[in-house]
């Protein structure tokens, strides 16, 4: 009886330090977006809310990054199948690095201040999205890419960033 006694009050600490970290992240919430027109400064994986309104608001966020950084950027919108962000990420000399819908991922050329313009696709919606830039490897990184290069190929990306998740952090 005393093993199913402990048993029950170690399944009792599992079950509140369980809940007490899964209250805790549904808790956290990210950072609201300025006022239109947002125009703001966003640090590696803070995660700001916005939206989309009107159908033709452009939202624009500033990243300062160094030449060789590798990082992702999404804009995550509410409902895809009604209203899709678009992303431009413009680097400091004004040439467009890459685009695409919902998430980009890039190698920075230089160091500087880079412009992530977020907008409907069509130009013709409106909606909530939440915007995150993600340090992937490089300066930014505060893991050196070496560390977590778990297949040697001097490469992180694929296998390396599953890897990362479960061993780098």
């Amino acid at each position: 009886m005393q093993k199913v006694g402990k048993a029950i009050v170690d399944m009792g600490i599992v079950t509140s330090v369980v809940f007490a970290v899964s209250s805790f992240a549904v808790t956290a919430k990210a950072v609201e977006c300025d006022p239109e027109p947002t125009d703001m400064f966003v640090e590696y994986s803070e995660s700001i809310t916005c939206d989309i309104n009107p159908e033709a608001d452009t939202d624009i966020f500033r990243i300062v990054g160094g030449a060789g950084d590798r990082v992702l950027i999404e804009a995550l919108d509410d409902d895809p199948d009604r209203f899709q962000t678009s992303i431009y990420l413009v680097a400091p000399d004004g040439a467009t690095v890459k685009s695409g819908y919902r998430s980009i991922e890039a190698t920075l050329p230089e160091t500087g201040t880079y412009t992530a313009r977020v907008h409907d696709t069509g130009h013709d919606d409106t909606g909530d999205y939440v915007f995150t830039t993600y340090c992937l490897s490089g300066a930014c990184s505060p893991i050196p890419p070496e560390v977590c290069d778990q297949n040697g190929d001097g490469q992180f990306t694929g296998k390396d960033a599953i890897e990362f998740w479960k061993s780098c952090r």
